[in-house]
């Protein structure tokens, strides 16, 4: 955990660029949760752990998210958004590596399945920046493990890409877009 921590501030400076470079376009940007994102730094390791109660055998819940309700006491909407985050950084790292493994021209651009990364986004909400940079600090860890070149500069450069694209696809705020189509008016 601490080797993550120490990546951590690297990865923040590499997106407050891309954010500065989004502003000067005009282009709304949602923030990154300065306040969960260390704590969920830390607790990354123990992201596929699963907690269960003696009482509720066929009750399982993540660690992380007994750590917060029950050992931190943070409130509800925390304990939801950590439960979230290391829920989804394992989808959200995939993205990633599929922005980089896209052949694309050099021009600095990624190739995003629109819908894929809009479901993503939709079920991230407003924490899809801190899902990213959670992303973005384990895939450079898993590099760095396996002593691959210069992983830092890599993913940090593969993120501003995905959030340009993000941004040139307008899919930040595609959670609060209504529906063209009523569901139950379809099933009907």
């Amino acid at each position: 955990a601490q080797c993550l921590i120490q990546i951590l501030p690297t990865v923040l400076k590499s997106h407050d660029a891309s954010i500065v470079a989004a502003k000067k376009l005009g282009r709304s940007f949602s923030n990154v949760d300065h306040r969960l994102l260390p704590i969920a730094v830390f607790l990354l390791p123990f992201r596929t752990l699963r907690y269960q109660e003696k009482n509720k055998v066929d009750k399982s819940y993540n660690v992380a998210q007994y750590i917060f309700q029950h050992g931190i006491k943070f409130k509800m909407n925390d304990v939801k958004a950590m439960t979230l985050l290391q829920e989804k950084v394992d989808t959200m790292a995939q993205l990633v590596r599929q922005a980089s493994s896209s052949d694309t021209p050099a021009q600095n651009a990624v190739h995003l399945s629109r819908l894929e990364t809009g479901l993503l986004l939709r079920a991230c909400k407003e924490l899809w920046p801190t899902c990213l940079l959670l992303s973005l600090v384990l895939l450079i860890r898993e590099d760095q493990k396996d002593g691959t070149g210069d992983a830092l500069s890599k993913w940090t450069k593969i993120g501003k890409d995905l959030c340009q694209g993000i941004l040139d696809l307008n899919l930040d705020g595609c959670w609060k877009v209504t529906p063209l189509l009523d569901g139950k008016a379809v099933i009907k």
